[in-house]
């Protein structure tokens, strides 16, 4: 049998919510994008949308959408103060 916390974790369901794993791939992310990333600096309408898209690939998914969406915010924020 097992617990259903370890079927969940050996069937990786498990969702990503913790900071300190999000904030680096949301880090490479924006490195792996330059393009999305100079359309969202000059203000182009829904480029942030994007990140979103590409940060869930790159975690296949996983990504805790809340936790997710509230530290792409605080990174893109720090983006347009460059």
């Amino acid at each position: 049998g097992g617990s259903a916390r370890e079927y969940v974790e050996e069937a990786g369901l498990v969702q990503i919510s913790d900071p300190a794993v999000l904030i680096p791939i949301i880090h490479q992310v924006f490195e792996d994008n330059e393009v999305a990333v100079a359309d969202f600096k000059s203000g182009k309408r829904n480029a942030d949308k994007a990140f979103t898209g590409f940060l869930m690939k790159a975690t296949k998914g996983k990504a805790n959408p809340q936790v997710a969406l509230k530290l792409l915010a605080q990174e893109l924020a720090k983006l347009k103060e460059d």
